[in-house]
């Protein structure tokens, strides 16, 4: 009895030799490489490159298939781009350019600002933000502060 060679199939086999395809890493590398590439376009040239080594290296240690690596990457970079149209008609960071193409939208400005924030470890606070919450609930900005103090 064969098992495992290059041309043995088992159908309803429910074992880990027989669950490779599409390959998961793959698929989460070209969602990560697609959704960088759309959010920051200069840098394309960066991440596609990079989620395709990342889908090669599962070839070169073995875990996979190339068939298993260009699935999971063919379904990884669709449902990032299938999200970024459900973003770009509700105009949450994409929009659709006069041509009708997927682009950048207003809000993506905020992206590179939150991101320094973070890196920064501060939070940007918004001042309409703000100035919203303080004219629908005025009680809660006479509220004491949430910090805590430490006594020497």
């Amino acid at each position: 009895m064969q098992t495992n060679g290059a041309f043995y199939f088992q159908p309803f086999a429910f074992h880990a030799d027989f669950a490779s395809f599409p390959s998961g890493h793959s698929a989460t590398a070209g969602a990560m490489a697609m959704s960088l590439a759309l959010v920051f376009p200069r840098l394309r040239p960066v991440f596609m490159p990079a989620g395709v080594l990342i889908c090669l290296s599962r070839q070169w240690v073995g875990a996979h298939w190339a068939s298993d690596t260009l699935m999971g990457w063919g379904v990884g970079i669709a449902f990032a781009l299938w999200l970024a149209h459900i973003f770009a008609r509700r105009q949450l960071l994409f929009a659709y350019g006069s041509d009708g193409h997927l682009c950048l939208g207003e809000r993506y400005k905020t992206v590179p600002m939150t991101l320094r924030a973070l890196l920064r470890g501060k939070l940007i606070r918004e001042t309409k933000l703000e100035a919203a919450v303080e004219k629908a609930c005025p009680a809660k900005s006479n509220l004491p502060s949430q910090t805590m103090e430490t006594q020497s």
